[in-house]
């Protein structure tokens, strides 16, 4: 490696592994707040975007870049809320009580009265043009979404419904009676029921691809699950929760669950593949709870506060891969790209040069800088963020190669050939001096 100026020597020995301040880490429990037309009573998401439905019966949109758009106005508390393609199926508590079909572009609505004057809605499902409906009191009826026209389907005595969930392509009705909350499957009225344990109030059932039912409890810690296969409901183990599970949801690849409690005001991440809960977060009256498009961006009805909560992963982007010279310094930024309402705790930089991922001393914030003294050729770096909801996020890894500069090499033959002619002159001059000693003996 050749000589380095001076100045130039001095200049890298003052680069130490640290991070030039470019982004601040953000307050992990201030989300970015949407306000709405209206208290948020449900909600529904769909390709990114969120649908609540107020208490005094508005829909509103909420866009992956945060912006709303109020699309309809119902005239009754929005009490069920779900996505069936093009449009929204609403349950109004109106006097008689309707279902409603909005158009999600137009905001177009079409509506029908559920006949035999029942109390509330309890959920609504949609698979294909079929609509399946269940009242609070047990009743359940079919529509079609072309129409709209409801008829009665069955009745289950004795059972006070509370929602409607579709897991794994059944539909579930969890419900109360004399004997305790009991699930069974909606395609099958006389079928078998299972008991669970805790309360599944509206919003406190979830459920997975995989056919896993997540049932909270309006009180304890314990969220109980149960395997669904065809018609039959196998219990899990528990799992056991921060906070008491008055509203769940699952992300859509059945590796998290969201609990929220309203009362507690505490919204928790759970892995479902450990059980370990990942993080928390705290937010005054939060709930329904659900995830927008993947596992990290997270929505929360503030039910009092006309507004949903946005929180999201913190998301980094890092150069794929970055070149150097051997006397080259190294800076890599780490750019920003999260969701709206990404925070996080701390940021910290990590190394993997073929042992694993380590800490990099000193490298806490979006640059990272190392002199070409501490830089190894092929390794990998990465910047970690800590969100106080989602845990440790790490960036994809940016693989760094050290290449010898011509100069370097140059400045090596050089020396080499340098090398070679003194010795060639030292060579010669013994052999002169070899020489003279014998003329002059002659």
């Amino acid at each position: 490696m050749p000589l380095r100026p001076l100045a130039a020597t001095l200049a890298a020995g003052l680069l130490v592994a640290s991070a030039l301040l470019v982004a601040s880490p953000a307050a992990a429990d201030t989300p970015d707040d949407v306000a709405l037309s209206g208290d948020p009573n449900v909600l529904a998401v769909d390709d990114g975007e969120i649908w609540v439905g107020t208490a005094s019966g508005g829909i509103d949109k909420i866009a992956a870049d945060g912006s709303t758009t109020h699309l309809a106005d119902l005239g009754a508390q929005v009490s069920v809320l779900t996505v069936a393609g093009d449009y929204l199926l609403v349950g109004l508590a109106s006097s008689p009580v309707s279902v409603a079909r909005v158009d999600r572009t137009s905001g177009a609505v079409v509506s029908s009265t559920i006949p035999g004057g029942i109390l509330g809605l309890a959920g609504i499902a949609a698979a294909g043009s079929r609509i399946s409906i269940v009242a609070t009191t047990g009743e359940s009826f079919t529509a079609d979404l072309d129409t709209m026209v409801v008829v009665a389907d069955a009745v289950t005595p004795g059972c006070q419904a509370v929602t409607l969930a579709v897991v794994a392509g059944s539909e579930i009705v969890p419900c109360i009676d004399v004997n305790g909350w009991r699930i069974r499957m909606l395609s099958d009225p006389s079928g078998a029921w299972t008991l669970v344990s805790g309360l599944p109030v509206s919003h406190a059932l979830a459920g997975t691809a995989s056919g896993v039912v997540h049932v909270g409890a309006m009180s304890g810690t314990s969220v109980t699950r149960y395997q669904v296969s065809g018609a039959s409901v196998t219990p899990l183990a528990p799992l056991t929760v921060p906070t008491a599970p008055f509203a769940l949801a699952t992300s859509p690849d059945g590796s998290r669950l969201l609990v929220a409690s309203p009362f507690a005001g505490q919204v928790a991440l759970v892995d479902l593949v450990t059980g370990a809960v990942i993080g928390g977060v705290s937010v005054p009256a939060g709930a329904p709870v659900a995830f927008v498009g993947d596992a990290d961006h997270v929505a929360v009805a503030r039910a009092f506060d006309a507004e949903v909560a946005l929180f999201a992963a913190p998301r980094f982007t890092l150069p794929a891969a970055v070149e150097l010279t051997s006397d080259e310094a190294l800076t890599i930024t780490a750019t920003e790209t999260g969701m709206p309402g990404a925070r996080y705790t701390s940021l910290r930089w990590q190394t993997d040069t073929g042992s694993g991922w380590t800490d990099v001393p000193a490298a806490t914030t979006s640059t990272l800088a190392l002199p070409s003294s501490a830089v190894v050729d092929g390794a990998r770096y990465r910047i970690v963020a800590t969100s106080a909801l989602f845990g440790e996020v790490a960036s994809a890894p940016a693989v760094v190669t050290v290449a010898h500069s011509e100069l370097a090499a140059t400045g090596a033959e050089s020396g080499t050939l340098a090398l070679a002619a003194t010795v060639l002159m030292l060579a010669g001059a013994v052999l002169l001096a070899a020489r003279r000693r014998t003329l002059a003996s002659r």
